[in-house]
């Protein structure tokens, strides 16, 4: 068998960490070819004493930290890539849990010759977070499950992805330009499908999302999402219809366009001002918290846009109505 990298990317999450490579530590001992495995935890700024936890921790195969500076998540997954021994790498975020024989399961495919493997990351039941993040990672693991491979590169996650270290080098790695949240995956999963790679997808190499999200939170990370969107945009012209769709969540649009709301600063402050309306209505109307939540995240969302093209074209898609 092929040799792997495990490749842990972590910001200010040492007791993730340590959970995660003690249900790490558990699989590898169960292989038969431990000797064949290595795992290494990028630290990307962290002083929270995760390198040394690293550091300091016996383990049943080789084991390692690489600390960097703060750059975000694609070049934490560049520094693995560069620092991986193995013929296979296993990008695993630090707040996901690999359930028993899913370090199996990523191996075995690549032992059949499968170039890139994703498992979900479905939230675990003790998560704590918001309506529309269940609802779309139901649809997003059904969607996937049902086509056992990544189709549309904005399906595409490397939170518990494993692939031949060559294969990700050869389209040039992640992008270090994506420094703020979202959309990093997206790029890297257009490249690959636009150079012919299939992407497997194994419903049953599940990695446990322990996310815990507020209503505030998710709603605030809508914006460098929408940032994020106009830098795929950019770098791929092709992609604007996937990324910023016409007509996407139409009825938030409609209303913010007749509320003259088209420019960052104020979108931005349609967001604030309905992510605290869904607070107020965490405990009278489910149905009025949910628009109010989707209100704020698309907003958000638009702002980002708004921010990162200045043009107005591309926030122009979702705000002018009947398009």
């Amino acid at each position: 068998m092929r040799s792997l990298t495990v490749a842990i990317s972590t910001y200010d999450r040492r007791d993730a960490v340590a959970q995660q490579l003690a249900v790490l530590a558990e699989e590898i001992r169960a292989e038969p070819d431990p000797d064949d495995i290595e795992v290494v935890v990028v630290i990307d700024g962290s002083r929270d004493g995760t390198e040394e936890l690293v550091r300091g921790l016996r383990f049943p195969c080789a084991l390692r930290a690489a600390w960097q500076p703060n750059g975000g998540l694609a070049s934490t997954r560049n520094r693995a890539l560069a620092e991986a021994k193995g013929d296979y790498i296993w990008f695993l975020d630090d707040d996901v849990l690999p359930a028993p024989g899913t370090l199996a399961r990523h191996r075995a495919a690549h032992g059949d010759g499968v170039p890139i493997l994703m498992g979900p990351c479905p939230l675990a039941p003790t998560a704590s977070t918001v309506l529309p993040l269940l609802e779309y990672y139901d649809w997003l693991y059904a969607e996937l499950a049902r086509a056992g491979r990544v189709e549309r590169f904005n399906l595409f996650s490397a939170a518990n992805t494993s692939g031949l270290v060559e294969v990700f080098e050869g389209v040039g790695g992640f992008d270090n330009s994506f420094v703020t949240y979202g959309k990093e995956d997206f790029e890297v999963g257009y490249r690959l499908l636009r150079d012919g790679i299939p992407i497997l997808f194994d419903p049953e190499a599940v990695a446990w999302h322990h996310q815990d999200r507020t209503v505030r939170e998710y709603c605030r990370r809508a914006f460098p999402e929408g940032e994020n969107s106009v830098r795929v945009v950019r770098l791929h012209p092709d992609t604007v219809d996937d990324m910023i769709p016409v007509g996407w969540y139409r009825r938030h649009f409609e209303l913010l366009h007749r509320l003259h709301v088209r420019t960052a600063g104020r979108l931005r402050l349609v967001s604030s001002i309905a992510t605290v309306m869904a607070q107020i209505e965490h405990a009278r109307s489910r149905g009025r918290r949910r628009r109010w939540i989707d209100l704020a995240y698309f907003s958000g969302l638009a702002a980002g846009i708004a921010a990162a093209d200045p043009s107005g074209r591309l926030v122009g898609r979702l705000l002018e109505p009947g398009r």
